[in-house]
Parts: structure tokens; sequence; C-alpha cells
């Protein structure tokens, strides 16, 4: 999961990300936090990224307000969370449709209890969807959806169920995203779901909406073992 903490002072970025991955690792989730300390490098960096985004209100000659607008005008799923010692600008913070707003100086056990539920729920939705971009757009995808990624050139195509999309990436980084949820490269060019397998023939596997591709020499073994592991485990499901 990626955070990034903005604020001036150094020592509230660095509290912040020793709160999130202390709290990351209690759950399981594996955390990783940018430190920004001004808007304008925050607001050239690629902030699509972020899941969550800590924003201090005064930021040494800046508004978190008007950094959260300027996000906002391209991102509107991100959580922002305000950091301030003054209250009187949370309800201003809540225009720019903010998760949280909270005090500081901040103890670990109320941040933990305000962003428990919060992490646990983007990690859920992390693990079902991958989240994908094109052009300045995202594009988020059902994993279940997904028959087979095909690499032509620098292009990933995802074949869904409805629907075809292409990304440009690379195989080498799909794996590692994909790592234990049922995919399998089974050629340098595809990338399959084993959901959708209905019949392995000696060199190719026929699909469900009808596709028949190559199961390459090298991939064969490593092919037949992640699928007899798959049956194995999706036999009384």
């Amino acid at each position: 999961m990626m955070i990034a903490t903005c604020d001036n002072e150094i020592q509230y970025c660095e509290q912040v990300e020793n709160f999130v991955t202390r709290l990351g690792n209690s759950l399981g989730i594996d955390v990783k936090c940018d430190k920004y300390q001004n808007g304008k490098e925050l607001l050239e960096s690629n902030f699509n990224q972020y899941q969550i985004i800590f924003l201090d209100i005064n930021i040494q000659d800046e508004n978190g307000i008007h950094i959260a607008e300027q996000i906002r005008k391209t991102n509107e799923k991100v959580e922002i969370i305000f950091l301030s010692a003054l209250i009187q600008y949370a309800v201003e913070g809540y225009r720019v449709n903010a998760y949280r707003f909270l005090v500081k100086p901040i103890e670990y056990e109320y941040f933990a209890f305000q962003l428990n539920e919060l992490l646990i729920r983007l990690n859920n939705y992390e693990k079902n969807n991958l989240i994908l971009a094109r052009g300045g757009q995202e594009y988020t995808i059902n994993i279940e959806d997904i028959i087979y990624i095909e690499v032509i050139n620098h292009d990933l195509i995802y074949h869904c169920t409805n629907y075809s999309i292409t990304i440009n990436g690379t195989m080498r980084k799909l794996e590692i995203d994909l790592k234990g949820l049922f995919f399998i490269r089974i050629h340098n060019s595809y990338i399959v779901n084993m959901r959708y397998i209905i019949e392995v023939k000696n060199k190719n596997l026929l699909l469900k909406n009808g596709k028949e591709l190559p199961i390459a020499r090298s991939k064969k073994e490593i092919f037949r073992q992640a699928y007899l592991n798959f049956e194995r485990e999706n036999q009384d499901k």
C-alpha cells in the first residue's frame, strides 16, 4: 500500500511514517510511505499512486486545503487525512472530502483507532482489483474478471470477460502484482487466469471464452505444478 505524508516539519512526516508502518505490520499489510516537505513537491509527484495522503493544513506559506483541491481535480478516490494543531480548520477540510482531521500532537493509540478500519478496507480492495493508468486516467479491473493477459511490443492487453483494455507495462512486474492470485505465465507472451481454463492439451490450453493459447516448453512443468495446486485448492469450492 502506497501512502504519502506532506508536512514542512520533518518530525511529523517521520512520525506518520512510523505510525502507519507500525499499524500496517500489526495488520499484516505492507505499507510504503513517501515523505514530502512542501505541496509543490507532492503535486509534481505521481500522487495518483497513493491510497492515503496525510496533509498538514499549514505547510510554510502553503495552504493544505488548496493542495487538496488540486489533488481532487484529478483524483477523487485517494483518502486525504489532514493534520493540524488548529481545530478550526476541520470543517473546511471536509469540503474536499477528507477522510479524517487529526489534531496534533498525535498519540499512536488514537492514530491506530482512527486508521485501523481504513487500512483494512483499502487492503481488501487492492487484493481484489488492479488499478491501471493510461493517458492520465485510472482504470479499475476486478482481478477475477481477467481471463488472460498478452504482451505485444511494450503493451499489455488485459482480456476480460466483457471487454479488453491495453496498458503500457511489463510482464515481469505484472507477474509480481498477480503472485498468489491463481495466475500463471504459460509463455513469454501470455499470463492466464487459471479459473478460466477448461481443458489442458499437450501443447495448448483452452479457455472458457474459446481462446486457445500455447504453453511454452520451458513453462510446461511450472504450469503443470501450479495448475495441480490450483485444482487441489479449489476442488471443494
